[in-house]
């Protein structure tokens, strides 16, 4: 008998719990996005909604003095690499590499992200990068600058990451053995990272590595903040009857209490 008087109290709160629970945020997710041949831009995450690479951009220091110029950014079978206005078109040099000149690509996306690791396709001779970011407002605009010149405009080094030398030839014929590198644990959350070879030209603790490093970006992971989900038709309560039922509620639980104890 106490069961079947305590069911319609029960319902009723549970439905009152239920409007005050709302939607629940999703939190922090961490999508990866493929820079394999073939490439299309915008390249949208591998599995899942989220941001979009929205650009990509080659840029090598061959102008006077070392400041940055455009340079071509290439996807092929082993990732992305670049070929600067120095080099010819034989391989090694349509990786992303730091022989005489310094290559870097910059990745844009549709909104920021904490860039975690970066997936090495293919590398010749070792495979070292550097990571930065833009902390600045609007859009960062590399021409004219030099490598040495991006801490003082916004961009904040996130590390230089040292590859597995071991894993690759010391030959321009170079590997395809995926490597992944994490990124140094960091905060900063931005649309624009700035993946180079390595290059101590940034500033940084040197990785006391002299190799020379041809490398080529097949995947980039990141994590981003997945906003809350809109409420859905109905979902929405307005206050006052969220407090009407709620009254509802409590009012059922006392009347329920009473009638077990009349029916003790």
């Amino acid at each position: 008998m106490r069961k079947k008087l305590y069911q319609p109290a029960l319902a009723t709160l549970a439905a009152c719990a239920a409007l005050f629970a709302g939607p629940t945020l999703a939190g922090v997710v961490t999508s990866s996005w493929d820079t394999t041949s073939p490439v299309s831009i915008p390249i949208d995450p591998m599995s899942g909604s989220g941001p979009q690479i929205a650009g990509v951009s080659g840029w090598s220091n061959t102008g006077t003095g070392g400041k940055l110029q455009s340079a071509t950014s290439i996807d092929y079978s082993g990732g992305m690499g670049v070929r600067n206005i120095t080099e010819g078109t034989s391989s090694p040099n349509h990786a992303m590499d730091n022989y005489g000149t310094t290559d870097s690509i910059l990745f844009s996306w549709s909104e920021a992200i904490t860039l975690s690791q970066v997936t090495i396709g293919w590398a010749a001779y070792d495979a070292d990068i550097t990571v930065l970011a833009y902390t600045g407002a609007g859009t960062p605009t590399l021409t004219g600058m030099t490598y040495g010149s991006l801490t003082s405009n916004n961009w904040a080094l996130i590390g230089h990451i040292d590859g597995p030398d071991s894993t690759y030839p010391n030959t321009s014929t170079g590997s395809g053995t995926d490597t992944v590198l994490n990124v140094a644990s960091t905060a900063i959350k931005s649309q624009y990272w700035l993946v180079a070879a390595y290059t101590t030209l940034v500033g940084g603790t040197s990785l006391g590595n002299t190799t020379k490093d041809y490398v080529k970006i097949a995947q980039l992971t990141g994590k981003w903040d997945q906003p809350e989900p809109p409420p859905s038709a109905g979902e929405s309560v307005p206050e006052p009857a969220s407090l009407l039922l709620l009254g509802l509620g409590l009012s059922l639980i006392q009347w329920n209490r009473r009638q077990v104890q009349n029916n003790s």
